[in-house]
């Protein structure tokens, strides 16, 4: 009989284990700090860790075998081990070793899980929830990013989430619930405490308080920067009322306010009404010029972008008179767009080319200089392209269609031109008086003259009064190639008679 008949000690048929114990296999383990135990894991389910504190997860079962691998097997560990079904804690025996050192993973599933329980059980931010857990297991937040740990508390509370209010009111009613106030109440993540909801936009109609809606802001935030915002020189209001959820159903409209801050847009105030009135808008006014306790703009000095709202813009004016209202030439460009859509000449336009082209040229002239310039021809400017695509239209026999989109005609000799101007290379559109105000604003347009040189090397024509039509349509094709982009485009609107 050779030695290794004569070694009593069992093997394995298939493989050889690192770590073996008689005593494990007969099940006669006294020693508790020998057996296994469960853990949570990274994405909160429990693996397995061994004495050594290397975790692992389950391959598969045989008929009295749990088989395991280490849990950092897709970072290139090949370690294997076994351990039996019955106890559950019994000992883990390795087969092949692993290639790192145990680390912090049991300590990180820990944090990943009291992270997950705190957000389903307590109302608080998250980032609150992550500076008291992160104090409780700090290598774990060493290693875990916060980003990592804040996207886990959140994911959790939108599963724990109040719900969806019928109404405004009922909104208002849910923030400040003792069980979600501490959620929704103040700024996201913020542990100072610092509220976002300011409370109901409300206001007095025949002695009568009114609901108007709900008013967000963060007003620590915009006390600290006053002193910034006062310098800025353009605000930016837009209200949606054609893209927002479906409840609250009284929703009628998510007004935004935003301070632009060199190109940089900074939120100022989120108002969620429940009806698009003068009244609602002069209280949202109200709110930013009077309520705050700090000032908080350059009235005198400023220029608030609005779309074409009738009441917002009356209201602004009533509000804020000494400040300079403009218009969005994306808005101006989309009212054309959808005149022609609600007026059933979407087939006109897309049957007839002649059309389609002095549209687009009427939209293209806000890029053209506000003034004759002696180094341009005569009429490479707004007031002379708009005249030669008048021009250009009765040639085509199309003015007869055209005259309901030319929206600017208030009668036979007052036309509202719409002219290239203010700083910072942006269009605006401004009502100054009435449609019957003659005033051309002086700026500098981005279509520059060595610009219409190139787009004449690439038409190989020359650039005289009778071509500048082709100029004007061939400058809209190239513009977003040849300039920079503007980030905030207004046009500036005035009148003429001719």
């Amino acid at each position: 009989m050779t030695d290794s008949q004569d070694d009593p000690t069992p093997h394995s048929r298939s493989r050889s284990p690192i770590v073996f114990n008689i005593a494990h296999v007969f099940g006669n383990v006294e020693d508790n700090n020998l057996q296994s135990r469960r853990v949570p894991g990274i994405r909160g389910n429990l693996i397995y860790a061994d004495t050594q504190d290397y975790t692992y997860i389950q391959n598969n079962v045989s008929t009295n075998r749990r088989q395991l691998r280490c849990s950092r097997y897709k970072q290139g560990c090949g370690s294997t081990a076994s351990m039996s079904l019955i106890p559950e804690n019994d000992p883990i025996i390795m087969y092949q070793p692993h290639n790192h050192g145990p680390g912090h993973d049991i300590e990180i599933g820990y944090f990943l899980a009291t992270l997950r329980l705190r957000a389903s059980n307590e109302g608080i931010p998250a980032r609150a929830i992550y500076e008291d857990v992160s104090r409780r297991y700090p290598n774990a937040a060493i290693e875990v990013s916060r980003e990592h740990a804040l996207r886990a508390i959140r994911h959790v509370q939108r599963r724990f989430s109040p719900q969806v209010p019928n109404t405004l009111r009922a909104m208002r009613e849910t923030i400040m619930s003792l069980r979600w106030h501490g959620r929704l109440l103040n700024v996201l993540d913020d542990i100072n405490n610092v509220p976002f909801y300011q409370g109901n936009l409300e206001y007095l109609d025949n002695n009568a308080v009114v609901f108007g809606g709900l008013i967000f802001a963060n007003v620590a935030l915009l006390q600290h920067y006053a002193p910034y915002f006062r310098q800025a020189r353009v605000v930016a209001v837009d209200g949606t009322f054609s893209v927002f959820p479906r409840y609250p159903a009284d929703m009628e409209q998510f007004v935004t306010i935003h301070v632009i801050l060199d190109n940089i847009s900074v939120p100022v105030l989120y108002a969620i009404l429940n009806r698009r009135t003068e009244n609602v808008y002069i209280r949202l006014w109200q709110f930013l010029r009077r309520d705050l306790p700090f000032d908080i703009f350059d009235w005198e000095n400023l220029q608030i972008i609005t779309d074409f709202e009738t009441a917002m813009r009356n209201e602004v004016r009533r509000i804020v008179p000494e400040c300079r209202l403009i218009g969005c030439w994306f808005h101006f460009s989309q009212s054309i767009v959808r005149f022609i859509q609600n007026h059933n000449m979407i087939q006109l336009v897309r049957n007839n080319s002649n059309i389609a082209t002095i549209i687009r040229m009427v939209i293209t002239l806000l890029h053209l200089p506000s003034e004759i310039n002696p180094d341009l021809p005569n009429n490479f400017h707004i007031v002379g392209g708009f005249l030669a695509i008048q021009e250009l239209a009765r040639s085509m026999d199309v003015s007869l269609h055209l005259t309901d989109i030319f929206i600017f005609s208030e009668s036979k000799d007052c036309l509202a031109l719409i002219l290239f101007g203010s700083s910072h290379t942006n269009n605006h559109l401004s009502y100054k008086g009435g449609y019957d105000n003659i005033e051309i604003v002086t700026s500098l347009g981005i279509v520059t003259w060595d610009l219409v040189k190139h787009i004449n090397s690439l038409s190989s024509a020359d650039i005289t009064p009778s071509n500048s039509l082709n100029t004007l349509v061939l400058a809209a094709n190239i513009l977003k190639k040849e300039t920079e982009y503007v980030h905030y485009s207004t046009v500036i609107a005035t009148s003429f008679r001719g």
